[in-house]
């Protein structure tokens, strides 16, 4: 079996996560990862906690020690410079498949450019509740796609950071495409748990093509919950547990972790099964500039300089 080739731009949190989860890919792989902080890559080692053993290989290179060929590169640096990082890895070497992180970039000016350098590229975009077996399975409760209202009632989410994958699991749950997104923020922006990215909490309601909807309420103070309404039916949803209707459960699961999930894409997009997957570039891109767009039409939002958004 040939070994495979995999580069992580970004050792945080989620690049070690990616990491934790490649161990239980079966094929070979050799990975190399970037990450300029030696005391972030010692911590990302430690949280992956995977011996390097279970590779062939494992490097800590220098964007400048970069060559050759990957077969998938996963982009998982903060927002604030994902575009440009992933265009010096462009410049550097082949790559066969792309997974970024998201929120994509801070700006519509960036996702055009983002969408103009990748535009020749096989890139995913990981906003992965459409592939979860959970909503899979509530997919497929609903006989394929179907005209739905989506609602998310969360106290305290913050929207900037958590609003696109719901944005995306509604046009994977109803099959049909965004069309316009409407924000209100009683309080606008404050700083994140993340140093220098800031955020907001608010009313969020997203339209699709086919009369789908979203709403995210994350202000009042209500007790949380998330409901599906079909065909005159509401099904509860509970991340956590399952999907109940009628207060009979009908799906029993849970939302995976990001450790859980790394090696199933991977092997996903190493073995071209790609039907039913996460967003392409494109689709994903098309997301942000409507959510980006209802940031600046907010006027609580749009209060920063030259439109750019420090989400991370």
């Amino acid at each position: 079996m040939n070994t495979k080739r995999i580069l992580i731009v970004g050792f945080g949190n989620l690049g070690s996560r990616y990491l934790q989860g490649f161990r239980d890919i079966s094929t070979k792989l050799s990975v190399d990862i970037i990450e300029p902080n030696k005391i972030a890559y010692e911590n990302g080692l430690e949280t992956a906690g995977v011996p390097k053993s279970d590779f062939k290989e494992l490097n800590h290179l220098s964007m400048e020690e970069l060559n050759g060929q990957y077969d998938i590169v996963v982009i998982s640096t903060s927002s604030k410079i994902r575009r440009t990082i992933a265009e010096q890895v462009l410049s550097k070497v082949v790559v066969t498949s792309w997974i970024f992180e998201k929120v994509l970039v801070q700006s519509v000016l960036d996702l055009e450019k983002l969408e103009d350098c990748f535009e020749n590229q096989n890139v995913w975009v990981n906003t992965n509740r459409r592939i979860m077996p959970f909503y899979q399975q509530l997919y497929r409760v609903f006989s394929g796609p179907k005209k739905l209202d989506f609602y998310v009632k969360w106290k305290n989410l913050t929207l900037g950071c958590n609003a696109i994958h719901f944005i995306d699991l509604v046009e994977f749950l109803s099959d049909s495409q965004l069309v316009k997104i409407t924000i209100e923020s009683a309080d606008g922006w404050y700083e994140s748990k993340r140093a220098g990215y800031l955020d907001f909490e608010g009313k969020l309601i997203a339209t699709y093509s086919d009369g789908s909807s979203l709403f995210i309420d994350s202000e009042s103070d209500i007790a949380s919950s998330i409901t599906c309404k079909v065909d005159g039916r509401t099904y509860m949803v509970d991340e956590s547990k399952g999907v109940s209707l009628e207060e009979q459960e009908i799906i029993v699961g849970r939302l995976q972790y990001q450790s859980e999930l790394s090696g199933f894409l991977v092997e996903r997009i190493l073995n071209d099964d790609v039907e039913k997957f996460l967003p392409d570039l494109r689709t994903s891109i098309r997301q942000h500039r409507c959510l980006f767009n209802a940031i600046a039409d907010c006027s609580k939002l749009n209060c920063l300089e030259h439109e750019i958004w420090p989400i991370t």
